[in-house]
């Protein structure tokens, strides 16, 4: 009886080594497959010549980045505005090499939970010419995870269905309008630099001047604990409201900032019946507006104190 039970055990072994070397060999040569793609984007930075965003916050209105020999410009109709380099390669490094987290949905019928239906996410397409195509994302939800933490966002090549989860936070990155991309820089100085102040406001100009650690000026000397917070509110100044329509008119007010390893940084600003509008030398292509309160207030109301 255990013979026989022995036998049976040794013919149920063979049957099944036989079954595994079988499956060896018709599995021979080929490769695993992957149930999804795990890279959705491989591109090189240097072949992209045009970016263009739809984004939902705008209401899907392009905004258009094109790459020049002076460098990339962002446009819309008539405007043109020079970009930070800076601010171009961070967008081009988020979506030139994209892995894949995890797969999470795999047709379109669930795209609203992940909100990458055309009216809910916010497309990019990247060219390497005018026409050509190098890649095409629409990008919707961006999740924050607390534990363990983690920002995440949901995605998917436009002309496919599934949808796919990544890290980072692609989707608040392009989710911005026209004006959020531009240069709004007005004034940037390294305080400790500056040397002299000048300025002319209603026709009179004054001027103040650092000798060694004291600035003097028409009153001698000037406090120079004054001039420092002076100095400290306006070191980074940045508009907020672009005046795209304004076209200057009259003698401006003018504020010169001048230094040790510096050009000289020029603000101007034109009187306007709502207000004030303001540019300066270091972003003479757009033009701010401000009321009473706000940068023509801190240029140069403030400046009244320091020389009296």
């Amino acid at each position: 009886m255990a013979n026989k039970s022995n036998k049976s055990l040794l013919l149920l072994f063979a049957v099944l080594l036989g079954i595994f070397l079988l499956s060896k060999v018709f599995d021979f040569g080929k490769k695993p497959q992957k149930s999804f793609r795990t890279e959705l984007t491989n591109i090189d930075s240097s072949s992209v010549g045009q970016i263009v965003i739809y984004p939902k916050a705008g209401n899907h209105n392009a905004v258009i980045f094109e790459k020049s020999n002076e460098g990339w410009f962002l446009t819309n109709g008539n405007i043109k505005s020079k970009l930070d380099p800076n601010v171009i390669s961070g967008l081009i490094d988020q979506v030139q090499n994209i892995k894949v987290k995890r797969l999470v949905a795999t047709s379109k019928d669930q795209w609203v939970p992940y909100e990458v239906t055309d009216s809910l996410g916010s497309r990019i397409v990247l060219y390497s010419a005018p026409t050509k195509i190098i890649a095409d994302l629409t990008v919707g939800k961006f999740n924050f995870q607390q534990q363990p933490q983690a920002m995440q966002t949901y995605l998917r090549l436009t002309e496919e269905e599934q949808v796919y989860m990544i890290d980072g936070f692609l989707s608040m990155a392009i989710n911005r309008k026209f004006d959020d991309w531009r240069n709004k820089q007005l004034v940037k100085i390294n305080t400790n630099n500056i040397s002299k102040l000048s300025w002319n406001i209603n026709g009179q100009n004054q001027s103040i001047q650092k000798n060694g650690s004291q600035w003097s000026g028409m009153k001698n000397p000037i406090d120079s604990a004054r001039v420092a917070t002076y100095l400290s509110q306006t070191a980074s100044l940045q508009g907020s409201a672009f005046a795209d329509d304004y076209t200057p008119q009259g003698n401006p007010m003018s504020l010169t900032f001048e230094g040790n390893n510096m050009n000289p940084l020029e603000v101007k600003c034109y009187p306007d019946n709502n207000g004030f509008i303001l540019t300066s030398s270091i972003n003479p292509a757009s033009y701010f507006r401000s009321d009473s309160m706000g940068l023509y207030k801190t240029l140069f109301e403030d400046l009244a104190p320091l020389n009296n």
